[in-house]
């Protein structure tokens, strides 16, 4: 539970409560509920590049978040909750750092509006191209273009988690590592449990 650094930028004091894999929201691979009330939406993709059509892997998952925060019951609270594209080493620079480093300055900015023409070359054009996919992502769901705030406000919650959990990736043994030292009773166990988890999540 309190052993493990959460992720994603949430409070040092919050835990993990539940799981839920393949759920019916819109964004759907894993939903994550905090002992905050919040909410943690996540959508992997093995690899994924920066590319522009609306059938790719990119535009379908940004669709999922347009469509996660249009039609969420209750407002999205971008201090405790978060829409998690997760992904491996494998994929493109502009996946890995220069979308997140837009997104990082945008979370932070007190003027987000000039933020889309600051940074380096590949930060820019990686904006442009996440901002093509929310703006055709939402006038397909509302039928008109999203303004300025709106944008910020969703993109405010996107986070990119680059997660290698292939067999003998870093992740994996830094959660075998929690399972040895924070879950499992019998450390030794802590292989076999992994390949419960993975075959029970996989399935």
């Amino acid at each position: 539970e309190a052993d493990a650094v959460p992720p994603w930028d949430l409070p040092a004091a919050v835990m993990f409560e539940s799981l839920h894999a393949e759920t019916s929201r819109a964004v759907d691979d894993l939903t994550v509920s905090t002992s905050v009330g919040g909410a943690v939406m996540s959508q992997a993709k093995h690899t994924i590049a920066l590319q522009k059509t609306v059938k790719s892997a990119l535009g379908s998952t940004i669709s999922q978040f347009v469509r996660e925060f249009r039609s969420a019951a209750v407002k999205l609270d971008h201090d405790k909750d978060r829409l998690v594209l997760v992904t491996t080493s494998l994929s493109s620079a502009s996946i890995k750092t220069h979308l997140p480093a837009f997104l990082t300055r945008l979370r932070s900015s007190s003027a987000p509006d000039n933020e889309w023409n600051a940074g380096n070359e590949g930060e820019r054009k990686a904006a442009i191209v996440l901002r093509d996919h929310v703006v055709c992502a939402w006038r397909a769901e509302a039928g008109t273009d999203p303004t300025n705030p709106e944008i910020t406000e969703l993109l405010r919650l996107v986070r990119i988690q680059i997660l290698d959990v292939d067999q003998g990736g870093i992740h994996e043994r830094e959660a075998k590592q929690v399972l040895r030292h924070s879950v499992l009773a019998d450390p030794a166990d802590a292989d076999a449990a992994w390949n419960t988890l993975i075959t029970a999540t996989g399935g």
